[in-house]
């Protein structure tokens, strides 16, 4: 345990990481809604097609909101990178007007990118659900 602690390493492993599950997931929600509609087959009969409608529209809005996040994500990252530049080469206190300014756009960031994450949790959720009844009523229809 000799080795000092690397935080910039840390961080910046830490941040690949939740890209790389954001993007995953988001590779889910795409598949699951590709391979959903791909396979439905309108000449059927199908009793409560609204709940397979409902469930599309949710995975739908759980896509958009995790692009959002992504987007809200690179914000921080970019607000956060611009007030450690303005502390550590441009000389300026960590509690000046400017360097706070950009903790405050970054923490509002941060927080729509938080919100964000929970409508595309629980959107896909609700969805998965919606899909599993469907297919329950629909199998002990047919």
């Amino acid at each position: 345990m000799s080795e000092k602690l690397n935080y910039e390493k840390l961080f910046l492993t830490g941040l690949e990481l939740e890209q790389k599950f954001d993007y995953y997931f988001l590779g889910v929600i795409i598949a699951i809604l590709s391979f959903s509609i791909q396979s439905f087959e309108p000449d059927k009969v199908y009793s409560c097609k609204l709940i397979l409608f409902v469930s599309w529209s949710l995975l739908f809005i759980s896509l958009l909101a995790g692009f959002y996040r992504l987007e809200r994500i690179k914000m921080m990252i970019h607000y956060d990178t611009n007030r450690m530049y303005k502390i550590q080469y441009e000389n300026y206190s960590p509690n000046s007007d400017v360097v706070t300014q950009y903790f405050d756009k970054s923490k509002n960031v941060s927080d729509k990118a938080l919100s964000s994450y929970k409508v595309e949790k629980w959107s896909f959720i609700i969805a998965i659900l919606g899909f599993l009844t469907f297919k329950i009523i629909n199998m002990q229809i047919g």
